[in-house]
């Protein structure tokens, strides 16, 4: 049995985060969750760091600076995985949202975000945006808007990387162990093998998002409903010739939702829906209908794109983890979270509710400084905030990338996967696959990884599965064809890592692509 001061359930961006403070701030805890770190909702989000324009709708000025600031610390602590992203916003005779409308909240935009180091919203005359975007639908057309978010294209690896941190720092990580018991007496957990372990802390945080009810019933049946998030679903598909350089920030015709066209990891990432669910948090999918939606909307918005469910790539889905709302817009559901404290569970416990990926470290910062105070402990400052994240670097940069391939012998398609991916980490890959030249081989040919960043993976950043590779530390399973041509060459260097017999390297490989089938449009 190990005692923990803190115990921290759940390992998305929320748990990452608030891990990564804790430990910094010296605090003995541990990081819990039932699979791999972002495994959950993080990775299901339309990968904007953003402030919330739309927010503006609702009043949530406070919300909107605070995501605003949050934009800002991350550009600064994680430019290689945060990056300014220009969006355009067509406005269009007869939109809910006129030129008016939308030049008013572009000015509170730039105003709430008066420390940004992104430009500043400029609006554009029709002709100038039919020239800039000549495949967008003319009729009705009447100017457009364009302003800066940032993109955070891996958000896995945000959540890597934190939660890696958060390691370096001390905090121990319990991954692949389901939560079976929640109590005074402690938190039991049971790992893969069946093999059951009681952990014990002076205070548990279930930051299990959209699960936070789930976990809570296993303290017993008392506790008030918090979650009540809805479903979001994206499709990708290759880019169409006619579109701007910029994301599309538009309104669907058929209910007057946002939604966005976003040019992601070679390919465009179109998204999201907002519709309440029930169905199983585990294993929801994107439905046939919400993907034709999807391309509805957007052949609408260019004529010629064609898109069809054919063309769809894959497509993924989850359930925000916002707060329970038994009636009402989907869209006007807050966003903001909440550090809930429950007094009825009889031991020191809270949950967090809502959020987004955006204001993790904030979030984090508010839940431990409430931590903080629940273990009367002396106060400590949050670091997170001036703390760079581990693979800081500007490796991503054109120029650096082409001169980090010629340094290390690598093709620049390689160097700037391991750049984009890894950050200042990829030095670390790009010295292993000379030391053995076999590890230069490149196992995927669609996003030019390598055999040595298998190695490098395995011994560093918690693989337990081939899939926790693939989709959460490579990143090539998120290409068309989702890596399969990536899998022997993959588990061929795994296998001996890991300790893997043939007949696990079967169920691996089967484990893989049955996971695939959750992204795979519904017949």
């Amino acid at each position: 049995m190990k005692h923990y001061q803190v115990l921290i359930l759940g390992a998305g961006v929320n748990g990452a985060g608030i891990a990564r403070d804790l430990a910094m701030r010296g605090l003995r805890c541990a990081l819990i969750d039932k699979a791999d770190l972002c495994n959950g909702t993080s990775a299901w989000s339309t990968r904007l760091i953003h402030g919330g324009l739309r927010y503006l709708e609702y009043y949530e000025v406070d919300l909107v600076r605070e995501s605003l600031r949050e934009r800002e610390i991350l550009l600064r602590n994680a430019p290689h995985l945060v990056r300014p992203l220009p969006l355009m916003i067509p406005i269009y005779k007869g939109a809910r949202r006129g030129p008016l409308m939308i030049w008013a909240g572009m000015v509170a935009y730039d105003i709430l975000s008066f420390d940004k180091t992104v430009p500043w919203h400029r609006m554009m005359l029709p002709g100038a945006v039919k020239k800039s975007t000549p495949g967008l639908l003319k009729e009705g057309l009447r100017g457009a808007a364009v302003y800066y978010d940032c993109q955070v294209e891996y958000a896995e690896r945000l959540v890597v990387e934190n939660a890696l941190d958060a390691r370096r720092y001390g905090c121990d990580l319990y991954l692949y162990r389901e939560v079976v018991e929640l109590g005074p007496q402690g938190v039991r957990v049971k790992d893969e093998a069946g093999h059951v372990e009681l952990l014990t802390a002076d205070l548990v945080i279930n930051v299990t998002g959209p699960w936070v009810d789930q976990l809570l019933q296993r303290c017993g049946p008392s506790f008030p409903r918090q979650m009540g998030g809805t479903k979001g679903s994206h499709i990708i598909v290759d880019a169409f010739p006619g579109l701007p350089s910029e994301a599309l920030y538009v309104e669907a015709s058929a209910d007057g939702r946002p939604y966005f066209i976003v040019p992601w990891n070679d390919q465009l990432l179109i998204g999201t829906t907002d519709l309440r669910s029930d169905e199983d948090l585990d294993t929801v999918r994107a439905s046939r209908d919400e993907c034709q939606y999807l391309i509805d909307e957007t052949n609408k918005l260019y004529p010629q794109a064609n898109l069809t469910l054919d063309k769809i790539h894959f497509t993924y889905s989850g359930i925000r983890p916002l707060p329970h709302t038994p009636a009402g817009k989907t869209a006007a559901i807050t966003r903001r979270h909440q550090v809930v404290d429950h007094p009825e569970a009889g031991f020191p416990l809270l949950s967090v509710v809502g959020g987004k990926l955006t204001t993790f470290r904030s979030l984090a910062e508010e839940a431990v400084n409430k931590i903080f105070t629940k273990l009367r402990l002396p106060k400590q400052k949050c670091r997170t905030g001036q703390r760079p994240l581990p693979g800081f670097s500007l490796l991503h940069e054109p120029n650096f990338t082409k001169l980090f391939a010629e340094r290390h012998g690598l093709s620049v398609p390689s160097a700037r996967h391991l750049a984009r991916t890894y950050g200042a980490w990829a030095e670390d890959i790009a010295v292993l696959a000379n030391q053995q030249p076999e590890l230069k081989e490149t196992i995927c040919a669609r996003t030019g990884a390598l055999a040595a960043e298998v190695v490098w993976s395995c011994q560093r950043e918690e693989v337990t599965h081939l899939e926790d590779f693939m989709l959460r530390r490579s990143l090539i399973a998120w290409q068309k064809g989702q890596g399969r041509e990536a899998i022997d060459p993959v588990l061929r260097l795994m296998a001996p890592l890991k300790g893997w017999d043939a007949a696990r390297v079967a169920l691996e490989k089967e484990r893989f692509l049955q996971s695939l089938e959750r992204f795979r449009v519904p017949d």
